[in-house]
């Protein structure tokens, strides 16, 4: 009986160990599966020394429309959003419109 214990236990601990040792390897294979982190900033393709930061930024369009409030034809500021990317060391700029106008937007009658 002493015997059939000792050996249950050392059977029980050497699944443990493998069991461990198992996990800890599929979990070191696991990080390269295509996962890549995506950059901040991307080195400038223009003068290949700055770096290009990005962002996103929030313009309006003003345009002469009638709300739902009002009977008359008046302006309304449309927000919608673009992304722009700025060289810190040459003049690269660009932005680009997201398209996402919001309407009505705000009145500017009341």
């Amino acid at each position: 009986m002493r015997k059939m214990k000792k050996l249950a236990a050392l059977c029980l601990a050497m699944l443990m160990a493998f069991s461990i040792m198992a996990v800890t390897a599929a979990a070191y294979d696991a990080a390269d599966d295509g996962i890549m982190p995506i950059p901040a900033a991307r080195k400038c393709s223009n003068c290949t020394d700055g770096v290009v930061s990005m962002w996103t930024a929030t313009r309006y369009m003003r345009m002469e429309t009638t709300c739902k409030d009002c009977s008359f034809r008046h302006y309304h500021k449309i927000p919608y959003t673009v992304d722009i990317e700025d060289c810190d060391s040459c003049t690269y700029y660009w932005e680009r419109n997201n398209n996402d106008h919001q309407f009505p937007g705000i009145c500017l009658h009341e």
